[in-house]
């Protein structure tokens, strides 16, 4: 029944879209603890959208399942990933605002030379909508926890 459903949300992933919709922040059921930082999690939809995110001030939608509880949870990101249909084959690692790679994706610019990434704060986006592709409402429109975030991939250097 999983597998089921998942390819049947992979079927979501990159599929030609009509357009894009908004939704308030307000709509969501925010809870921050709904992954843990470096959380293995698999990308089940994610709003494909154009558009700048810090210009439009909104966030992009994904709709993961933790590879540990099997809990499907939306993560609003305020970076567009350019995912592609078999990007949901691949185990991602949900990466928090407290983490240090989050801080550089938003706080790069304000980083120099003897600065320290763990001094910085979490980066702050005071977006108030969240984009999502009006052809996959019924997955985009959910009442599953919430949290901001960002998805990463790990890889093994020597």
């Amino acid at each position: 029944m999983q597998k089921t459903l998942l390819f049947a949300c992979l079927m979501h992933l990159c599929s030609c879209s009509s357009g894009e919709q908004f939704r308030d922040l307000s709509e969501f059921n925010m809870n921050p603890k709904a992954l843990k930082d470096g959380e293995p999690i698999k990308l089940i939809y994610a709003d494909q959208g154009e558009g700048n995110n810090a210009t439009g001030h909104f966030f992009s939608h994904l709709v993961v399942v933790s590879q540990e509880s099997g809990d499907t949870v939306n993560i609003l990101t305020g970076i567009n990933n350019g995912f592609k249909e078999d990007d949901g084959d691949q185990v991602y690692h949900f990466i928090s605002p407290a983490n240090s790679a989050y801080k550089y994706a938003f706080l790069g610019d304000a980083i120099g030379a003897g600065t320290d990434i763990k001094d910085l704060p979490e980066p702050n986006l005071d977006y108030t909508k969240v984009r999502y592709d009006p052809d996959h409402r019924e997955i985009a429109r959910n009442n599953y926890p919430t949290l901001v975030g960002l998805l990463g991939t790990q890889s093994n250097t020597h």
